[in-house]
């Protein structure tokens, strides 16, 4: 049996731990087309499921959670300071009649509590997320399709108010909320044209 030299079993061994060390800082091999290989036990159905849209509305239970309603054709819910109109499926795209009323005023040129400003027919509309209340063309008609084309054309609806929905459809009458206060908090009568008309000096809702 032939012996090898000390200093040949040196070499071999420090070859050896060299190439130990060589393979344990080589990188992992990326999976192909740049895609990220699954951890060891991941559920692929899980990382599968893309995240949650955090502008999506929250469900219809969640924001009327403690709030009572006020029956109606549209129902009303309310919870402290907040107030939500309750907009059936149904009720979309479907003519009534929106009034604008005065309940108190300053009893002054012209200005007085209990007026009724102006009615419209009126319906919701809905564009994904999106609520609009529309005032329809009733000033204008005509049973001529040509004139009919004419006037839809020159005469178009109103934008009164419009929001984001305040939640997601309810589960089972399919129906979403709207913010009352964004809606009708606004000057829809346009009040504050006529106080600045009256007084020559302008004027804004609190």
């Amino acid at each position: 049996m032939t012996r090898m030299p000390r200093s040949a079993l040196a070499s071999a061994a420090l070859l050896a731990l060299a190439a130990a060390a060589a393979q344990a800082q080589t990188p992992p091999v990326p999976a192909p087309n740049g895609a990220a290989s699954a951890p060891t036990g991941a559920n692929p159905v899980a990382m599968a499921r893309p995240p949650a849209d955090p502008t999506a509305p929250k469900p219809f239970a969640d924001v009327i959670k403690g709030a009572k309603e006020q029956p109606g054709l549209f129902p009303i819910w309310r919870k402290d300071e907040k107030t939500w109109i309750e907009i059936p499926k149904d009720q979309f795209n479907k003519p009534f009649l929106f009034s604008v009323n005065v309940a108190n005023s300053i009893g002054e040129r012209g200005l007085y509590a209990s007026q009724m400003i102006d009615s419209d027919m009126a319906e919701w509309r809905r564009i994904g997320n999106h609520v609009q209340l529309i005032a329809l063309n009733t000033r204008f008609r005509s049973d001529n399709a040509s004139s009919k084309l004419a006037l839809d054309q020159a005469f178009s609806p109103s934008l009164i108010t419009a929001g984001p929905a305040a939640s997601a459809e309810h589960p089972d009458r399919k129906s979403v909320l709207v913010d009352a206060s964004g809606f009708f908090l606004g000057d829809i009568p346009g009040y504050s044209t006529r106080l600045e008309a009256a007084f020559r000096l302008p004027y804004g809702l609190d």
